[in-house]
């Protein structure tokens, strides 16, 4: 470039910038989208993440919090930021984000000053089905089949009374599963659940279970009105691997000579949640010589429960306090006698030690006033399973007929 040129062209670079300069610019406008950090508030994470301070900054939270508590938020909750960029100071437009609750909270900053709000977020529900078999495992054969992951638990409490998952689940056995999911305008999905229907085949066994209002409460039953939920659950954990039967003659792993083994050992990772098998009143939660920490249940009728080795027990967990079938009460540890972390598990009926996988739990049926209406339900998401198992079994034959 000669110097002619090159001093013609810096000379009307500088007029357009002189003349840029005089005209109202508009903001520049910058969006931000980031999740809390453990430990951090929003508006420290606001503070380290953007460019936004001061009092401006904690006047916008302060109005967020009167919406929604911000001391709630959780580590990994989501947040969307737009501030404009004048030459001084950044200054906030808007803070939004959306609670576990399905709620959208925003505050919006003006020249008129500060508005927050909180408006429910219009949902709409969707069936969804998942029909498949079992290759290498329930898990991935659920997943694959398109079952949300956060819904499998669920799909195998419901058989928990019934199926023991460690020993009776063979590759070939077949599942359904109708579920609820919700979707906003956009058909973006929400949230999953409840389970509306569910069918299991294990060992060549048939199962299965149909959500249905009682009149007082959601509960499930199988097709013939009997309730699924008995008074104990089978395995009190949601990880389920069986190292030791009950087992009358086992040779103790410690000790080395013949013991009964008058329990289930269920191993798992330490720490991992022990569930209540059913309602009761904990008769003792403590050290008790070889079990380690130990927890003895009472329930209605002549049962009792134990769990022993725990790492720990769950807070308010002590003898005389009531709980539910469910509720968390401890933790896997391997306290006492033990080899490795692993959770023993025992079933007390009348005072006798019984096998946890095989005794009989008693049954409870819809009244028969309940019975016309529930058989409507089943009949219609049976129909439903039929139709999607027929529009797969054309969808393969058009892939084979290529």
């Amino acid at each position: 470039m000669n110097t002619l040129y090159k001093t013609t062209f810096l000379g009307l670079l500088l007029l357009q910038n002189a003349a840029w300069a005089s005209a109202d610019l508009p903001e520049i406008i910058i969006e931000q989208s980031f999740s809390l950090s453990s430990g951090d508030t929003l508006a420290e994470a606001l503070e380290e993440k953007t460019p936004l301070k001061g009092s401006t900054l904690y006047g916008a939270m302060h109005a967020l919090n009167k919406k929604y508590r911000l001391s709630r938020l959780k580590n990994g909750q989501s947040f969307k930021v737009s501030y404009a960029l004048p030459e001084d100071s950044p200054i906030i437009k808007n803070i939004s984000f959306e609670t576990p609750d399905h709620h959208s909270v925003s505050v919006n900053m003006s020249k008129d000053g500060i508005t927050a709000s909180k408006e429910k977020i219009k949902l709409f529900e969707s069936k969804s089905i998942a029909i498949g078999s079992i290759d290498s495992s329930l898990y991935k054969s659920a997943v694959d089949a398109g079952l949300p992951e956060n819904l499998i638990p669920a799909f195998i409490n419901l058989f928990s009374w019934d199926v023991d998952f460690t020993r009776e689940i063979r590759k070939g056995d077949t599942f359904k599963i109708t579920y609820m999911q919700m979707l906003d305008s956009d058909g973006k999905i929400r949230d999953n659940g409840p389970i509306l229907a569910a069918a299991i085949t294990a060992r060549g066994k048939p199962l299965d279970a149909y959500r249905f209002f009682t009149g007082a409460k959601y509960d499930y039953f199988n097709g013939k009105g009997e309730a699924l939920r008995k008074s104990l659950l089978r395995t009190p954990l949601d990880v389920v691997r069986v190292t030791s039967h009950y087992n009358p003659r086992r040779k103790h792993p410690v000790l080395g000579y013949t013991k009964a083994h008058k329990g289930t050992d269920f191993g798992a990772p330490r720490g991992t949640p022990i569930k209540a098998s059913g309602d009761g009143v904990i008769e003792r939660a403590n050290r008790y010589g070889s079990f380690g920490n130990y927890i003895k249940i009472r329930h209605t009728g002549s049962y009792k429960t134990a769990y022993a080795h725990l790492k720990g027990f769950a807070r308010g967990i002590r003898a005389g306090k009531r709980v539910k079938q469910g509720q968390i009460i401890g933790y896997v540890g391997t306290t006492g006698r033990s080899t490795g972390p692993h959770l023993h598990y025992e079933v007390h009926k009348n005072g006798r030690q019984v096998n946890p996988m095989k005794v009989a739990l008693p049954k409870t049926r819809l009244p028969k006033k309940k019975l016309a209406s529930f058989k409507g339900q089943v009949s219609k998401m049976v129909a439903l399973w039929n139709t999607e198992e027929q529009k797969t079994i054309q969808l393969a034959d058009q892939k084979s007929a290529l």
